[in-house]
This record gives C-alpha cells, sequence and structure tokens, in this order.
C-alpha cells in the first residue's frame, strides 16, 4: 500500500504492508534513530519519533495508518537551533544518553520545551520519570532539561509565557 507522509518537512512516498511498523519503513529509508531493536522494559521508547508534533513510538505503530501525516526524526531534527540547545544542555549536564534512548530524550525534551517555554523543577522530574533507561541518572537529566531551556531562551533572545 502506497502511503505519502511529511518526513522530517519532505514528502515522501512508502510502499509499506499492513503488518509493517513504522520504525521497519523508517529503516528502509535509511531513518536510523527509529531503531527496531528492542531493549528490556524501555523497547517502545527506544523507537521514539515526533507524530504531528507529538512523542510516539515508532515500533508499535503501523505504518499505513499514517498516510498524510508528519513525521520528525532525529535526523531531521538534528538540522534545528531547537536540537543544537538541547545537546548544549546536555554537555552542560555531562551526560551521554546511550544509543537506545538518545534519540527518545532529545525529541521528547523538544516536545516538553515546545509545550512549556518555561518548565518548573517539578515539571522537569515528572518529565523524568517517562524516559526509563539507566545509562542517564535521573537528577543530572533534569539538570540537562533545565539548561536546554536557558540556551533556548537566551539563543532566542526573548521570554515568551
Amino acid at each position: 500500500m502506497k502511503i505519502n507522509l511529511n518526513l522530517n518537512g519532505e514528502m515522501v512516498e512508502i510502499d509499506a504492508n499492513e503488518e509493517e511498523m513504522l520504525s521497519q519503513s523508517l529503516l528502509s529509508l535509511g531513518i536510523r534513530s527509529a531503531s527496531r531493536k528492542c531493549v528490556g522494559e524501555s523497547s517502545v521508547q527506544n523507537s521514539v519519533v515526533l507524530l504531528n508534533g507529538k512523542p510516539v513510538p515508532s515500533a508499535i505503530i503501523r505504518t499505513v495508518l499514517l498516510d498524510g501525516e508528519k513525521i520528525l526524526t532525529l535526523e531531521g531534527f538534528a538540522e534545528t537551533s531547537h536540537y543544537q540547545d538541547i545537546i548544549n544542555g546536555f554537555r552542560k549536564a555531562e551526560i551521554r544518553p546511550c544509543r537506545h534512548c538518545l534519540a527518545s530524550r532529545i525529541l521528547c525534551v523538544h516536545e516538553l520545551l515546545e509545550r512549556n517555554y518555561r518548565p518548573t523543577l517539578e515539571e522537569c522530574e515528572e518529565f523524568a520519570d517517562t524516559i526509563r533507561c539507566s545509562c542517564t541518572e535521573k537528577n543530572a537529566f533534569i539538570d540537562a532539561v533545565i539548561y536546554a531551556t536557558t540556551f533556548r531562551r537566551s539563543r532566542e533572545g526573548k521570554r515568551r509565557g
């Protein structure tokens, strides 16, 4: 079945079967951040993409259900200044997420900051609990989110609501 997607800002056509998951389709297009590989409890989180701006696990969504939708992967997001803010926040907090959760952490931080330009410490703590991977200590990840927020606000040179 032919499916048309806006993938990382470009329209693409994917020929997918009924059972094919989005992660499989993305891998066939050379997108590696939406890995099919599952690791323990956090396997679903390891394949996160943004579907119309919201983080979703590509490993459990059938491609045929996504005709006309907008998908943003880590590869596409890496071309933005928002990505750089998050990476700088990670560096300043001295965290290095593993390859299994890196895309999930980056895309979910982006979605949080799009939803809430100035998250409170409590919101960051609650948010940190949503990504389960032992590679990064929770408090260090919270620091990274706060630093990313600061970098974004500084770069944009304004303070929005």
